[in-house]
């Protein structure tokens, strides 16, 4: 069976993109990866990684010594990990500062920029399933927020029933804390 994990960046008032990405991997691709990635936390003695933290130095990441170069090397020994146990990436981004722009009618009909991310990155998902004759379901884990997950749960519950494909592939979403859940942490990177 493959598992997908997705995690958001961005919010629409306050941010210029909103993006929702992350990695497809089988369950052996998955093990392997945590396998990989546990201990390689600990050899950095961090936590996890989370990129909003990482990139500024900031939270566990602060005290560590680190400058730049090293904290990109220590990234790049985790992309790495992702290289080589996911099967793919997905990433669905909308440009909030051009979408506060356009006229309200017009941002009527394109809707929530955060919704729109969602829903089109589910059917992405669902076209290359298709298009690569994968033939079970996934249940995508996406990075827990109480607001967000609310609005997505909602927005799947509707487009299952709309959209055939969707609701064949999509067997269930739910939502994770991305500390407990490393995948989360590799979705973190690429958004």
């Amino acid at each position: 069976m493959a598992h997908v994990f997705f995690d958001d960046s961005g919010k629409f008032g306050d941010s210029d993109f909103v993006c929702l990405a992350g990695y497809i991997a089988d369950d052996a691709g998955w093990n392997k990866f945590c396998e990989k990635w546990g201990p390689l936390l600990l050899k950095h003695k961090i936590p996890y990684i989370h990129m909003r933290e990482l990139i500024p130095l900031r939270g566990p990441y602060q005290d560590l010594g680190w400058d730049n170069p090293h904290r990109d090397n220590v990234l790049g020994e985790f992309i790495g990990i992702i290289r080589e146990h996911v099967i793919a990436g997905f990433g669905v981004g909308v440009d909030s500062k051009y979408l506060r722009s356009m006229s309200k009618d017009a941002r009527k009909a394109i809707g929530d920029p955060q919704m729109l991310s969602f829903q089109r990155l589910l059917r992405i998902v669902v076209k290359k399933l298709e298009s690569v004759g994968y033939d079970a379901a996934v249940a995508p884990v996406f990075d827990d927020c109480e607001e967000y997950s609310v609005r997505c749960y909602r927005m799947w519950s509707r487009l299952k029933t709309h959209v055939p494909e969707l609701a064949k592939y999509v067997a269930s979403i739910c939502f994770a804390d991305e500390v407990t859940f490393r995948p989360l942490q590799a979705a973190d990177i690429i958004v």
